[in-house]
C-alpha cells in the first residue's frame, strides 16, 4: 500500500510534506525488532533484507 502511495504521490504531484511522511513510513517498515523480548525498548531493530524485497527493491528505496 505504502509504495502505491509513493508512487502516486510522486505521479501527482502531492504535496511534499505528505510524500515526507510516506517516506518515513516505508523506512519504518524496513526494519524488525527481535522476537522474543519482554522489554521491546531495550531490544536493537535490523533491517530485514526480505522488507526491502517486498517493498520493491532496493532501487526503489533508494529512487525515494
Amino acid at each position: 500500500v505504502i509504495k502505491s502511495l509513493l508512487e502516486t504521490s510522486r505521479q501527482h504531484s502531492w504535496a511534499e510534506v505528505l510524500h515526507s511522511k510516506l517516506i518515513c513510513m516505508l523506512i519504518n517498515l524496513l526494519y524488525q525488532v527481535p522476537d522474543g523480548s519482554n522489554n521491546a525498548v531495550s531490544e536493537v531493530p535490523f533491517l530485514s533484507i526480505e522488507q526491502v524485497e517486498s517493498l520493491g527493491g532496493i532501487e526503489f528505496v533508494c529512487m525515494e
